[in-house]
């Protein structure tokens, strides 16, 4: 995490916020369980998304460190709630929630995804039209990015082309960045054209965020590879075009077999891809992107220095 040094403040404002609503000790254990695992990943990352976007946003703006906080607090809250989710549903919880129903997880889930980030922005703007600024960009961001997960899981039958696809990042992931990038500027009490701004920003870097994730998961090793779920990321939607009908029918019969569990389909399906150069033409969409993200940002990149948050957001790769 880029901004690593501040890790103990942003805990801390969390921990404060739950002493405040003082939960049952059982209910507070597992926010903890949840929130000890998010902390471990964000120390071990060398870029972490939901603090680091935020708060070098709120630096780029000049905002005090406590705005700052506050906005990557809400923002790494909003965050873990919907990890929390996305592991339930694509059956990777930890063996820290084996004995912890799927009722409890879920009340855990939606409480940091959709109710402690309101609470923690109400607690330092009691009664300001900031807080309630804050709470609709979250629902309404909320809202978009159910609808571009739920186009994501079935999207082997509902992501036909490649806009379809890059629709559904921008719902899904660019939503969510979007409202990371914004959110500072709507704690500063911005105008709506510099929280726009900001949002547009964190869309285009969450598609490039997204293509290059998926397309890394497209032709990974092992079971979390995304052609096992039947995902239609970029390379599987450009190779679908990049090649005849009678390689199409081969091509689509792997990744029939593929979501049935057959290693050897997925092997040939990724040896399609290349093939067909659709693994560069996604790296090269990521560079598209990236530069949209650059086009995009409010302030001017030259005028940052080197090791800003900002800077090493748009030159590294290593995502959610």
């Amino acid at each position: 995490m880029i901004h690593q040094q501040h890790s103990d403040r942003i805990f801390s404002e969390i921990a404060g916020l739950l002493d405040d609503l003082d939960p049952a000790p059982a209910y507070r254990g597992l926010f903890n369980k949840a929130l000890a695992a998010v902390r471990e990943a964000a120390e071990t990352s060398e870029i972490f998304l939901p603090i680091d976007l935020p708060m070098g946003v709120a630096d780029a703006l000049g905002r005090p460190m406590s705005e700052a906080l506050v906005a990557g607090a809400a923002s790494m809250l909003l965050w873990a709630g919907a990890d929390l989710m996305d592991d339930v549903a694509d059956g990777e919880l930890g063996d820290e929630w084996k004995d912890v129903s799927p009722s409890r997880i879920a009340l855990v889930s939606t409480n940091l995804l959709s109710t402690l980030p309101h609470l923690l922005v109400a607690k330092w703007w009691p009664g300001s039209p900031i807080a309630a600024d804050y709470s609709r960009a979250v629902s309404q961001s909320l809202f978009t990015m159910s609808d571009g997960q739920i186009a994501d899981l079935s999207s082997s039958r509902s992501v036909h082309t490649i806009e379809d696809y890059l629709m559904l990042v921008g719902r899904k992931t660019g939503a969510e960045l979007a409202l990371f990038a914004s959110t500072p500027a709507i704690l500063a009490g911005a105008d709506a054209d510099t929280v726009a701004g900001w949002a547009n920003y964190g869309l285009a870097y969450g598609i490039m965020s997204q293509v290059y994730s998926d397309t890394m998961s497209t032709v990974a090793d092992g079971p979390r590879n995304d052609l096992f779920q039947g995902k239609r990321t970029l390379p599987v939607l450009h190779t679908l075009t990049a090649i005849g009908d009678a390689e199409h029918t081969s091509f689509l019969t792997d990744l029939d077999k593929a979501a049935t569990g057959d290693e050897t389909a997925v092997a040939r399906a990724i040896a399609w891809m290349v093939r067909s150069g659709s693994i560069v033409a996604s790296f090269e969409r990521v560079e598209l992107q990236r530069y949209r993200a650059a086009k995009a940002l409010p302030v001017q990149l030259a005028t940052l220095s080197r090791d800003h948050a900002l800077q090493r957001l748009m030159h590294d790769c290593r995502f959610l």
